[in-house]
Formats: structure tokens, C-alpha cells, sequence
């Protein structure tokens, strides 16, 4: 198996599936969504999204550490087909939907959803910060509890 992963350049995939509405991003619109979410936003993930606010991958998939892999379909591999955008309509899902999206599931916590289909959640974990979040791959159980591997 050839394995591919993103090493700085194409992050973004121009024939992705995944259909959005674009939303435009400046630093203005991301400072109202911190103070929304409570949080300072890792920028990394600011400069990646200042490309493109949102959308799908060209690398979905990635690595779990050894002993985290026997609920994933795909192996040792894990798969994220997109990230959410930011904005502030109500009709679309954003990052800023995060605390519906974890209500749902009963959920609480110091989250930011970046991706989920309700099976597997890849999240920003802010519990005990604001900022310098560690990134979690979750995967739902029937009692709605996560199980959590840190990337």
C-alpha cells in the first residue's frame, strides 16, 4: 500500500465531493469566531484555512498510534474527508456548530468539531486551555461516549 501524506503543499482538493458554500475568511471574521468559541485557534489551522475556509482533502486519511486501530474500518489508517468552514449562517454547518453538534451526542466539553459524520469526530481538545489545543480522533459508541486517541 502507497502511503500518501501531506507534506505542506495541495492540502485543499479541488474536485472533492464534498459540496459547500464559500465563505469568505479575514482576520476579523476569525477573531469574532474565537471569542465565540472561547478559544484561540491553532494557526496552523488559521493559515490553512485563510486558502480555503473549509472544504475537502486532498490527504483524508491518516495514521492512529499502534494499539488505537481495532475500530477503525480502514485499518491503522483513519479518514477525515473534510474540514468545516467558518462563518455564521445558521443553515450550514461551521465550527462554530460545535456545541450543537456535541450536544446531540451528549457531549460535553471543551471541543471544537472540526469533522464529523456522527461515527467519527476529529475535534480540537481545549479542556483545561484556550489555546494550543491537542487534536482528537474520536469514535462514538452506542451510549454516546468517545473513545479518544490524541494525534
Amino acid at each position: 500500500m502507497k502511503k500518501e501524506f501531506y507534506r505542506g503543499d495541495s492540502f485543499w482538493s479541488d474536485d472533492s465531493e464534498y459540496k459547500r458554500i464559500d465563505y469568505p475568511i479575514n482576520d476579523e471574521i476569525i477573531k469574532q469566531a474565537e471569542a465565540i468559541l472561547g478559544v484561540k485557534l491553532p494557526s496552523s489551522l488559521l493559515d490553512l484555512m485563510k486558502i480555503r475556509n473549509g472544504g475537502g482533502l486532498n490527504y483524508p486519511y491518516f495514521m492512529l498510534p499502534d494499539g488505537d486501530t481495532e475500530s477503525i474500518p480502514y485499518g491503522g489508517r483513519a479518514r477525515i474527508s473534510d474540514i468545516d468552514p467558518i462563518h455564521f449562517e445558521k443553515e450550514d454547518i461551521s465550527i462554530l456548530s460545535s456545541k450543537e453538534l456535541l450536544k446531540e451526542v451528549s457531549l460535553t466539553g471543551e471541543f471544537v468539531v472540526l469533522w464529523t459524520d456522527f461515527h467519527y469526530w476529529v475535534v480540537l481538545n481545549y479542556r483545561n486551555r484556550s489555546q494550543n489545543p491537542a487534536v482528537m480522533y474520536c469514535i462514538s459508541q452506542k451510549t454516546s461516549q468517545l473513545q479518544r486517541t490524541t494525534l
